[in-house]
């Protein structure tokens, strides 16, 4: 008897994508988001190196953006 549901997952399928799995895109916005995420908590704590590592999230989420270009 064959499992219910999609035919290309397993039956206790969690729903995530293996890392191998994801889109280059989804990687991106990823990226931007943790960027803004700590770049915003470098800003309120006041915290120079919260800001750049935020900062260097954002120049790779660009480099990215601008090397697999689709």
């Amino acid at each position: 008897m064959p499992a219910q549901g999609r035919p290309d997952h397993e039956r206790d399928y969690s729903g995530m994508k293996p890392l191998q799995k994801w889109g280059m895109q989804s990687r991106i916005v990823s990226l931007m988001i943790g960027a803004v995420v700590l770049g915003t908590a470098g800003a309120l704590a006041d915290w120079l190196w919260l800001i750049g590592i935020g900062a260097w999230m954002l120049i790779a989420a660009g480099l990215l953006e601008m090397i697999y270009r689709p």
